[in-house]
């Protein structure tokens, strides 16, 4: 998915992380803090208003926010 700064955004499963890949092939892990315990697993993102990104964690059964500034 292409976040409001251009870059690539995507879930990484099984890791616990939102990753970003940018135009020039640098890519940058962003771990899900985890205060609950729960499984996590981030699979769903998607662009929401201003430089927010939300996306779904499968198992715990929560959404979760990461901003791209």
């Amino acid at each position: 998915m292409v976040g409001p700064d251009g870059n690539l955004w995507f879930t990484e499963r099984y890791a616990d992380q939102i990753g970003r890949i940018t135009i020039t092939g640098h890519v940058t892990e962003f771990p899900i803090p985890n205060e609950t315990g729960a499984q996590l697993e981030p699979v769903y993102i998607t662009r929401g208003p201003g430089s927010a990104l939300w996306f779904t964690e499968l198992y715990a059964g929560m959404i979760g926010k990461i901003t791209t500034k």
